[in-house]
């Protein structure tokens, strides 16, 4: 059966988390298998992004040859010369 929206997103949070890395990018393949599906339409991949920048801002995109996962947070500090 596939997996919620809700579980996704609570999933990837909790594999970003544990990485400890500030993203995390899968591909299609391994993506289809954290969601238990064979293929994902556009408006599970906005429901799944929507659902993650609201519970626990994430920012998931959904490219052409990799899915990405970050948090919403400066990573490195700028530098303006």
């Amino acid at each position: 059966m596939p997996a919620s929206s809700d579980e996704i997103v609570s999933y990837l949070n909790d594999l970003l988390r544990q990485s400890g890395q500030p993203v995390i990018t899968f591909t299609w393949s391994d993506f289809f298998g954290i969601s238990n599906r064979r293929r994902l339409k556009k408006v599970a991949e906005e429901q799944i992004a929507n659902n993650a920048f609201t519970k626990y801002q994430l920012f998931v995109g959904f490219g052409h040859n990799a899915v990405i996962v970050c948090h919403d947070r400066n990573f490195q500090p700028a530098t303006l010369d």
